[in-house]
């Protein structure tokens, strides 16, 4: 009986929508990389940390001082191309807590985990003389694929929202 290594290489794609509230300059995001897991095998479980080079990487700008809320969603990981059609076995679910969410107040000196509530962070953007200031966001997280996991490439992709409260 031999061992069958199935392997997949996860990216995720950025999208990101932004608000501006009564008078308020809209509210910019920019994706700076992607969550990427690498390549795994089945029955396998990866952890990208917020602090890991893999994990997803975001700057939000905005009106200096003005309150914002963070938000994240994600889609799970489904098969582009290499896994069978018919297969159960095409989507791999991933796992995003608060505690793989972190934002920079400072440049990325310091990050905190996100605790407001359930993938969301209200916080405010720091003081500016230039009236606009920033906020860096970062997002890891979790797969686990199953025994009978397809070989292929697989995409998902994280959203990230932001507006003023």
């Amino acid at each position: 009986m031999g061992f069958f290594l199935r392997t997949a290489m996860v990216l995720f794609i950025i999208v990101a929508g932004a608000s501006s509230g009564n008078g308020q300059t809209a509210i910019s995001m920019t994706g700076v990389a992607g969550l990427t897991f690498g390549t795994f095998s089945r029955s396998s479980e990866l952890v990208v940390a917020y602090s890991s080079s893999q994990a997803a990487r975001f700057t939000i700008t905005g009106d200096t001082a003005s309150n914002v809320r963070i938000t994240i969603a994600i889609t799970n990981l489904a098969a582009l191309s290499g896994a069978s059609i018919n297969s159960s076995d095409r989507d791999i679910g991933i796992t995003i807590s608060n505690s793989d969410c972190a934002y920079s107040l400072d440049g990325g000196t310091t990050w905190t985990t996100f605790s407001t509530g359930t993938l969301y962070q209200d916080t405010q953007f720091p003081a500016s003389l230039s009236g606009r200031s920033s906020i860096d966001v970062r997002v890891g997280g979790s797969i686990a694929s199953g025994t009978r996991q397809q070989r292929g490439s697989y995409s998902g992709s994280v959203t990230i929202m932001a507006e003023y409260r």
